[in-house]
C-alpha cells in the first residue's frame, strides 16, 4: 500500500501491521495527519507539525475508537492552532512533564489488569507500596535518572532479591511511561542498572528422596504421620505439661484432599496456587489436559501425565463445589496444605542435606523431566506452564551423573 493516501475506514482497516516496529500512512488531504500502525496491530491517528523549531507529533485517538473523519477534523483544528503560532499540545506536555510516579502507578496497574495474573498484580501493588513508593512516589517520571536508581539499588545489598524485583517493576513502569509520553523514547533509567547476583534457593529431590516421599504420603493416609516437631505444642509450665494428652503428638491420619493435593503437586510440576484452585470444568480427561484461565503467565493449557490424572480422578466430587481439592467451607477450595507438608517432609527426611520448600517440587519436576526422561525444554515448558522455554532452563538442575 502507498505511504500516502486519503485516510478512510477502508484504507485504515486495509493497512497491514509491520513484522516489527511501526509504520506510518499519511493523509493526502490534511498535511501532517496520519495513521501510525504498530506490529501489535494497534492503530493510532496522529498529527505531526513543527513548533518552536522542532518537529512534534500528537496522538488524536485510536482506531476504531474514533473514525478517520473524526480524527481528520481534530487534525484540522490542531493545524489551525499551529498556523496561529501556538502549540496544540503545549499545556499537555507541561502536564506530562510534571507527572509523578505516584500519579501514574494506579494507571499502570489499571492497564495491566487482565494481562497479568491477579496474584501478580497484588504482588506489584505490595512491592510498590512497601518498597518503591517511599523513595520514588514523589519523583517526576521525566526527571528520574539512572544514577538515582543505581544508588538506591546498590544500597540494598542486604536484600538482593527484593532489590532486583523492585527495579524490575520500576523498569516496567518506566517503559510504560515512555509509551504514554511521560518520558522520551528509549530513556528507561533502569535498563543498565546491574542487578545483584541471587543465591540459588531451589534444589531437586533425588530418586531415593522421591521414594521416601511417596511412602510417607501413603503412610499419611493409612497409619498417619506425626506433626512436624516445630509445630508441636510444647508447654514449659508444669501444671500445663501434666495435663497434656499423651496422644497429642501421636501419628494422625491426614485428609485425603490434602494428601491428594500434595501428590498432584509432585506429579504435575504446577504452582501451588494453580493446583489448589483447579476446577472440574477446566479438566478434559479424554484429552488429558487442563485449561487454566488465570495463571502467572495468563491462559495456559497443561497436558497431564497418567499418574497425575489418576490423582484427580480419585478426588471426591462435592455437589455445589466447583473445585477439585475442596476446602472446609462450602464452595471453597483447599487453602493451606503447608502444615501437613511440614510433617510429610520431616517424616520423609527431605531436609537432611538442605532446606526443601513446597515450591521446590516444581523445580524437581523439571529436573526429572529433563535429566531422567530426556524431555526438551519446549516440552517441559508446556507441562509446567512457562510462556518461554528459555525460562524452563533456569529451573531444576543438571545432575553430576548426567554431566
Amino acid at each position: 500500500m502507498k505511504k500516502s493516501t486519503k485516510l478512510t475506514k477502508r484504507t485504515v482497516d486495509a493497512t497491514k501491521a509491520p513484522a516489527s516496529g511501526e509504520t506510518f500512512l499519511w493523509d493526502t488531504q490534511v498535511p501532517g495527519f496520519g495513521l501510525r500502525v504498530y506490529a501489535s496491530s494497534r492503530r493510532l491517528f496522529v498529527f505531526q507539525y513543527r513548533s518552536a523549531g522542532r518537529t512534534r507529533r500528537m496522538v488524536l485517538g485510536g482506531s476504531p475508537s474514533i473514525t478517520a473523519e473524526e480524527a481528520r477534523r481534530l487534525a484540522i483544528a490542531a493545524a489551525a492552532n499551529v498556523a496561529k503560532g501556538s502549540d496544540p499540545q503545549g499545556d499537555d506536555v507541561d502536564a506530562l512533564q510534571r507527572k509523578t510516579f505516584a500519579d501514574a502507578f494506579p494507571d499502570y496497574i489499571a492497564e495491566r489488569r487482565g494481562k497479568i495474573a491477579t496474584r501478580t498484580q497484588v504482588e506489584y501493588e505490595r512491592l510498590w507500596a512497601t518498597t518503591l513508593a517511599p523513595t520514588f512516589g514523589t519523583k517526576r517520571i521525566a526527571a528520574l535518572s539512572e544514577s538515582v536508581v543505581a544508588q538506591w539499588h546498590s544500597a540494598r545489598a542486604a536484600t538482593p532479591t527484593l532489590a532486583n524485583r523492585a527495579v524490575d517493576l520500576l523498569s516496567s513502569v518506566c517503559s510504560w511511561a515512555e509509551r504514554r509520553g511521560y518520558r522520551p523514547k528509549h530513556s528507561n533509567p533502569c535498563v543498565e542498572v546491574e542487578r545483584f547476583e541471587e543465591a540459588r534457593r531451589s534444589r531437586s529431590l533425588t530418586l531415593e528422596e522421591y521414594r521416601r516421599l511417596g511412602a510417607t504420603l501413603d503412610m499419611a493416609l493409612t497409619t498417619g504421620i506425626r506433626p512436624a516437631e516445630r509445630l508441636r505444642k510444647v508447654s514449659t509450665a508444669k501444671e500445663t505439661k501434666s495435663r497434656r494428652p499423651k496422644s497429642a503428638d501421636a501419628p494422625r491420619k491426614q485428609s485425603p484432599v490434602i494428601v491428594g493435593a500434595l501428590r498432584f503437586l509432585v506429579l504435575s510440576g504446577w504452582r501451588e496456587r494453580e493446583a489448589l484452585t483447579l476446577r472440574w470444568d477446566a479438566l478434559n480427561f479424554d484429552r488429558g489436559v487442563a485449561v487454566l484461565t488465570d495463571t502467572k503467565s495468563g491462559r495456559s493449557e497443561r497436558p497431564l501425565g497418567m499418574a497425575a490424572l489418576d490423582v484427580l480422578r480419585a478426588q471426591r466430587r462435592v455437589e455445589g463445589n466447583p473445585f477439585v481439592f475442596v476446602g472446609e467451607r462450602a464452595g471453597s477450595h483447599l487453602a493451606e496444605p503447608k502444615r501437613v507438608w511440614q510433617g510429610v517432609k520431616e517424616e520423609a527426611r527431605l531436609e537432611e542435606t538442605a532446606p526443601f520448600r513446597l515450591h521446590d517440587l516444581r523445580h524437581s519436576f523439571t529436573t526429572v523431566a529433563r535429566d531422567e526422561l530426556g524431555l526438551g525444554d519446549h516440552v517441559i515448558a508446556r507441562l509446567v506452564g512457562h510462556t518461554l522455554s528459555g525460562q524452563t532452563s533456569r529451573y531444576g538442575e543438571v545432575r553430576d551423573a548426567t554431566v
